[in-house]
């Protein structure tokens, strides 16, 4: 009987000593779904951002193995890159973000970077390298001036610059083309710019960059009408650059008829006043050039020209086409040319490309 005891207390204690030796069953931790966890913006108290480009981490197997990257520029003109981001950049649950958010922070010549962790499991993380610069600042430069219709009543469309001459060394000029008609002495313009303000002046004599008169950045009425002048300077820090604003038509020469029909005698030397033509433009024009074409016969002698005063035709002003047409040996019949007088503006050599031709066509009829 002792010995059956004994043996039952020996077997005893070797189930308790199994019991005793088993390792406690770990608990499993939380499910953390990274792929869900994104910083979709990234803003600053200071300042708006001219551009955020964010790039996500990589993950893989549901865990990060590339941090992400947000690249931020800001305008040029801020000071320094001590900035407070938002707390709002990052707002979710069961996860926090360090640095912390809503503190001024030095992002000047460095790279940040941003660690987000699960509460619910620390191992789980992802990170974002954030870089903030400033916009580099580009050459200062005028790049569009604008007529806007709804500044512009008496406009049937929107204006913009056709051509835009830049000068560092001495003036810039823009040209502004609008239709035949336009009361030049009641228009609206718009700079568009990356200089920090604009100064104006009407008066030639005067230094625009000296000017006390600053420009709305929505533009304000001005009288464009000849003999007046429009300059501009732009200023930025220490640049300034200066720009000549020219409103004008593109095609300033209109004649009283396009279309001219002579009758005149055979045997005779003719040199006439063929018709007239007047400047409905805006500025001072001279001809630079008369191309004469479409002859009919192929060798049609008649030719014309116009006689403009030594210092331009004014706004308004007309002059006289005149024909030269030796008929002393030609037979009786009818004789045809075009006329295609080109225009410039005087003392504006840049602007004899820029401007439209008008076409004069005469018809002599010898008898």
């Amino acid at each position: 009987m002792r010995l059956l005891t004994f043996v039952a207390t020996v077997l005893f204690m070797q189930l308790l000593s199994i019991s005793s030796c088993k390792k406690p069953t770990p608990s499993t931790a939380p499910a953390v779904d990274l792929s869900q966890v994104k910083i979709t913006a990234f803003e600053f108290a200071e300042a708006t951002a001219v551009s955020v480009n964010i790039t996500h981490p990589v993950l893989v197997n549901g865990e990060e193995t590339t941090a992400g990257r947000i690249e931020i520029i800001m305008p040029e003109d801020l000071t320094g890159l001590q900035l407070t981001p938002l707390v709002s950049n990052f707002l979710q649950q069961e996860f926090t973000i360090s640095p912390q958010l809503g503190i001024k922070t030095d992002y000047e010549n460095k790279e940040v970077l941003y660690t987000i962790t699960s509460t619910q499991n620390t191992r789980k993380k992802l990170r974002y390298k954030v870089v903030v610069q400033k916009e580099t600042a580009g050459a200062l430069r005028l790049t569009d001036v604008q007529l806007l219709q709804s500044s512009n009543p008496q406009l049937g469309s929107d204006i913009h610059a056709a051509h835009i001459l830049h000068s560092n060394a001495s003036i810039g000029k823009v040209y502004l083309f609008v239709p035949a008609g336009t009361n030049f002495s009641s228009l609206t313009a718009k700079m568009v710019h990356n200089g920090s303000e604009v100064r104006y002046t009407q008066n030639a004599a005067e230094v625009p960059g000296n000017s006390a008169n600053v420009y709305p950045a929505n533009g304000q009425v001005l009288d464009f009408a000849y003999p007046k002048g429009f300059y501009v300077a732009l200023k930025r820090g220490n640049e300034t650059v200066t720009y000549s604003i020219v409103v004008d038509v593109v095609k300033p020469v209109a004649f009283t008829n396009e279309q001219v029909t002579l009758q005149l005698a055979t045997g005779v030397n003719h040199q006439l006043k063929a018709g007239e033509l007047h400047n409905r433009g805006n500025r001072p024009i001279t001809i630079n050039q008369i191309v004469h074409a479409d002859p009919v016969p192929a060798l049609s002698p008649l030719r014309t020209f116009v006689l403009i005063p030594s210092g331009g035709l004014l706004p308004g002003q007309k002059a006289d086409v005149i024909t030269s047409f030796d008929a002393r040996s030609l037979p009786a019949g009818a004789y045809e040319i075009t006329a295609k007088i080109r225009p410039g503006f005087v003392m504006e050599p840049e602007a004899q490309t820029f401007l439209q031709t008008s076409d004069f066509k005469l018809k002599a009829v010898l008898q």
